[in-house]
């Protein structure tokens, strides 16, 4: 596995477009992530992730998912309710996220400084 440093991107909109336009999983992830290390709205990035947690394709998923706990630990806050409730469905349809899932939870806690409850994880 190769190191690979992501570009933080600080424009909404140049996310936002160059994610409506990316053909590319590798672009729609180092943006997905690049997004996280640049701007600074917690709520913005909660939903952009929220957007593409579930999409079928499982490379932008896990991005998406890892990124909620990058936004745990940058920001220490996130609508949990809300999250776990996505990440429940995702596990659901995709078993093999459970270990990515498992992480952003552990980050999650970590850095937020809460229990949650990962039966829906074990079902």
């Amino acid at each position: 596995m190769k190191y690979e440093t992501i570009k933080p991107m600080n424009s909404k909109e140049e996310v936002s477009r160059i994610l409506k336009e990316a053909n590319s999983t590798r672009k729609k992830i180092d943006v997905l992530l690049g997004a996280i290390e640049g701007i600074d709205d917690q709520e913005w990035l909660q939903s952009l992730c929220l957007k593409y947690i579930d999409v079928d394709d499982i490379r932008v998923a896990h991005a998406a998912i890892q990124g909620c706990g990058y936004i745990a630990r940058i920001f220490r806050k996130l609508d949990t309710e809300l999250i776990i409730e996505k990440l429940s469905a995702v596990v659901q349809k995709h078993p093999e996220l459970s270990c990515v899932v498992n992480d952003a939870l552990d980050d999650m806690e970590m850095f937020m400084k809460i229990k949650i409850d990962r039966s829906f994880i074990n079902k």
